[in-house]
């Protein structure tokens, strides 16, 4: 069976994306992997709304399986749309 570490909600145009069994937080920068580890020891946020993030910010996540990723915005969800871009690093 498959675990979901992210889970993208929306409900009319507010988008929550939600740690499912795994750690979320943001940071400024490109995501590093000792930032990332760093800024998880001191903060984890359980949902992130999409309107509040911004176009190059940086999430770390670490996995149910206690893997560390950091996932950079592209674009974000424009009017009429709740699709957005990202680039991602899982690092084991």
């Amino acid at each position: 069976m498959s675990s979901v570490d992210l889970y993208l909600y929306c409900s009319g145009t507010q988008c929550l994306l939600n740690a499912m069994r795994s750690l979320m937080t943001t940071i400024d920068g490109t995501g590093a992997k000792s930032s990332c580890i760093a800024a998880l020891s001191s903060r984890h946020d359980q949902a992130l709304d999409l309107g509040h993030l911004r176009t190059g910010e940086t999430l770390c996540i670490q996995t149910e399986e206690g893997h560390v990723g950091a996932l950079r915005i592209l674009t974000l969800p424009g009017a009429g749309t709740i699709e957005f871009t990202f680039s991602y690093t899982l690092w084991n």
